[in-house]
């Protein structure tokens, strides 16, 4: 999915997350905190608009 701005991706992202967990795609609530409030869950694919190398995660926290 693309989107022209922050907020139709916010929605499109709702509806997507909302869609994963009642076709039972997504199973367990338990995920990782994105930067714009929702959780990343297993399968998700995630597209940035900056790369930091510099910053590492262990199992979803920061280190």
């Amino acid at each position: 999915m693309a989107a022209p701005t922050r907020h139709s991706v916010k929605e499109l992202n709702a509806r997507a997350q909302a869609y994963r967990f009642t076709t039972g795609e997504v199973t367990s609530r338990r995920g990782a905190k994105l930067m714009d409030g929702f959780d990343a869950h297993v399968g998700d694919r995630i597209v940035t608009r900056k790369n930091d190398y510099k910053q590492r995660t262990l199992r979803g926290r920061s280190s």
